[in-house]
């Protein structure tokens, strides 16, 4: 078939193919998220929809500059003719202008369009640093000047409200970031604090404020007096102090962190007599190497409250921490002598306790010694199902009648010793003495428990037979006063009976006037006797 256009015959099956170019142009710019909070989005989801003549070249741009794919704050992809940006882990630094760019080029002739986004992300206020504003030469600030504290701080938006407190208690709130100390006193010295807020999509919000090196919080400075004329600054403080709970015979290492570094430290443990007592480096027991203290093949005896004292020319800081030997066995516990035969003693104790997870006990020790002899001396050892010994001597030393000794017990596991038990003293004449009066003793309880046992018999019978006639007489007492109520309550209800019928006996059978005397009327009564059986009350009546 032949095809004519404006009169002119086309040859048979020709064809024609018309490309249309289409400049490139967006068709939809979408956002997840255009106003986020620092520290609660993950990230940001953009994508935009372009369409036009292949090929078309997509950039995303912010504030104006093109973002690279090697960028890793961003994930840039795209899927046909999607177009996606991601912004990871956004902070106040990823605020600003972003804008999806695409061009293409038709008959030689660039066709670009961009469309564009504005995301803000929010910060809640943050507290930077708090510091000392003056600009004095010196470190010294004197009685009755002014100092100004100032409170750094950062978020966004930047309008921030300073708030301040001084030793906890409300002192002001503004805009304003400085607070000023006029006629410096011993009423202003102490601990000053900024809180700060700013507001995001109409609430109050605000962060912890940045720490130091020692993860303390940057939001507080401390006011002090040195005597009663100045005030200073740059005082030692100590961060925190800690220590590890050990097992016995290990190395333990207390730490104590202060700033600034520029100071003198001192240790101290407070004893039995509840007393701190300065520590002083010894070749076998204490180490010290600036804010560490190391104690070496530690025992019960180190364990307790230990302080750390820093110092400089500003003043001073203190700090403690407890040192506990844990997952150790417990000491026996109510030690006491039982008896005492020629020159030896006999011992009782309960058994010691195991804590939990602990090795199982191994046994006894049993220390002992004369009183005026100060330690200790090993005067034998049991087995762990043991709670009761006999000791002979002490050392190589026998037991003199004349001295009085001292015992204490440790219970033993593959850990070491436990602490010591509760000590107590003996003599041995004092001991035979005190045996043979207790057996005197005895021998008198046995004879009057046996005269008590006869006696408390012989009240038990007497007394069976006293509760048995108190019984008999109560319930007799009872029957009687029953019998008495019934025969009571039998009379009254038949007297009340008669009673009534008596008032029965006459019958007014009519009352009507019979003549009239006086111009008064008079009435007689006429009585007709109340026919009745007889009672058997007419006979007691």
């Amino acid at each position: 078939a032949s095809s004519f256009i404006n009169g002119i015959k086309l040859a048979d099956h020709s064809s024609i193919q018309v490309n249309v170019n289409i400049p490139a142009h967006i068709v939809k710019l979408e956002q997840k998220e255009a106003i986020v909070i620092q520290g609660q989005t993950r990230e940001i989801n953009l994508n935009c929809i372009v369409e036009g003549t292949k090929p078309i070249d997509v950039q995303w741009t912010f504030n104006n500059r093109i973002i690279s794919h090697q960028n890793q704050d961003y994930n840039i992809f795209s899927d046909g003719e999607l177009y996606y940006i991601t912004i990871l882990s956004p902070t106040v630094k990823n605020s600003g202008n972003y804008a999806c760019q695409a061009s293409n080029t038709i008959s030689n002739i660039e066709h670009k369009v961009i469309s564009t986004i504005n995301i803000d992300v929010m910060v809640p206020a943050r507290v930077v640093n708090v510091r000392e504003h003056s600009n004095l030469a010196t470190d010294r600030i004197m009685h009755g000047s002014s100092m100004k504290l100032d409170c750094v701080a950062d978020g966004n938006p930047m309008e921030i409200t300073y708030t301040w407190e001084h030793n906890g208690k409300y002192v002001s709130s503004s805009n304003s970031r400085y607070l000023t100390l006029n006629h410096i006193s011993h009423s202003q010295t102490g601990t000053y604090r900024c809180l700060v807020s700013n507001n995001i999509a109409g609430v109050l919000m605000s962060a912890a404020p940045y720490t130091d090196s020692y993860g303390e919080p940057m939001d507080t400075i401390k006011v002090l007096f040195d005597g009663s004329a100045q005030i200073l600054r740059g005082y030692p403080r100590i961060v925190r102090i800690s220590s590890d709970n050990v097992k016995h015979d290990e190395t333990v290492q207390i730490s104590c962190l202060y700033k600034p570094l520029e100071v003198d430290i001192r240790w101290e443990f407070l004893d039995k007599s509840n007393q701190f007592r300065y520590l002083y480096p010894t070749e076998n027991k204490y180490t010290m190497d600036h804010e560490l203290l190391f104690i070496r093949s530690v025992s019960d005896n180190e364990a307790g409250t230990y302080r750390c004292t820093v110092s400089n020319d500003k003043g001073y800081d203190e700090g403690q921490v407890v040192l506990e030997i844990t997952n150790n066995v417990q000491p026996p516990i109510l030690v006491s002598v039982i008896s005492v035969n020629h020159e030896s003693f006999s011992l009782m104790w309960r058994p010691a306790l195991v804590p939990q997870g602990s090795p199982p006990l191994s046994g006894y020790r049993i220390l002992c010694g004369p009183t005026t002899q100060i330690n200790w001396s090993v005067c034998g050892e049991t087995g762990a199902t043991t709670i009761q010994t006999e000791v002979f001597n002490y050392g190589k030393s026998k037991f003199l009648e004349t001295n009085t000794y001292k015992f204490t017990i440790v219970a033993l596991n593959s850990n070491g010793a436990s602490r010591h038990s509760n000590a107590i003293e003996a003599n041995v004449a004092q001991r035979k003495q005190t045996n043979r009066s207790l057996n005197n003793n005895q021998s008198l309880t046995d004879k009057t428990n046996t005269s008590t046992k006869a006696q408390n018999s012989n009240i038990s019978t007497t007394c069976d037979k006293i509760a048995s006639l108190c019984a008999t007489t109560f319930y007799a007492i009872i029957g009687l006063g029953a019998t008495i109520l019934v025969l009571f309550v039998v009379v009254v209800v038949l007297v009340s009976w008669t009673i009534v019928r008596r008032r029965r006996e006459l019958n007014v059978d009519a009352i009507k006037p019979t003549h009239i005397s006086n111009g008064l009327p008079l009435y007689t009564v006429s009585a007709i006797p109340w026919e009745r059986e007889p009672s058997i009350l007419d006979t007691l009546v």
